[in-house]
């Protein structure tokens, strides 16, 4: 579906498909189940459509990630991550994981993006298995100008352009002459 691509590796450092929704006692920052996540402009070529997101282990035991999902309104759909190699990655307490994810196509007529929210698909020792939803920092606003440069590209695309002979021209109609 998406193609994603690992970025960065482990290193110690000091909602759903219908838009993103806090879960129930989580809060902008403050980790559930002990992850945390923050959203980051991608760097590099390729990086137009894509998003840099850092998953923390906050807690007091190694988590085995297996999947990140990033949602937010104003985009169709979920940016997908999921580890090449099998088993997933390993991240220590106190350690992150950044990893770049392609957005989805931007919906212009769905407003722009509010809190992103974020699923981890972990394997803990303890627990199993299990999907965790955190509320995504994004004080860079990546998602909100990308989404707008994206929209105001859109309406540019479609507006109506007055040729040489002073009618108005809409987008299907333009001719190439030389």
């Amino acid at each position: 579906m998406l193609t994603a691509l690992l970025v960065a590796s482990c290193s110690p450092t000091g909602s759903a498909p219908n838009g993103p929704a806090s879960p129930p006692g989580s809060a902008a920052g403050v980790p559930e189940h002990g992850l945390s996540a923050a959203i980051a402009a991608a760097d590099g070529e390729g990086a137009a459509g894509a998003v840099l997101v850092t998953v923390r282990n906050d807690s007091d035991s190694p988590v085995l990630l297996l999947a990140v999902t990033l949602y937010a309104n104003g985009y169709d759909g979920g940016a997908d991550w999921v580890p090449e190699r099998s088993g997933g990655f390993r991240v220590a307490p106190g350690n992150e994981l950044s990893v770049a994810a392609a957005l989805p196509e931007v919906r212009c007529s769905a407003g722009e993006p509010g809190d992103a929210e974020v699923a981890i698909t972990v394997d803990q020792a303890k627990a199993g298995s299990t999907t965790v939803e955190v509320v995504a920092q994004d004080e860079q606003q990546v998602l909100v100008r990308h989404h707008r440069r994206e929209c105001r590209q859109e309406a540019a695309a479609a507006a109506p352009r007055v040729g040489q002979d002073g009618v108005e021209h809409y987008p299907s109609t333009f001719e190439r002459r030389v």
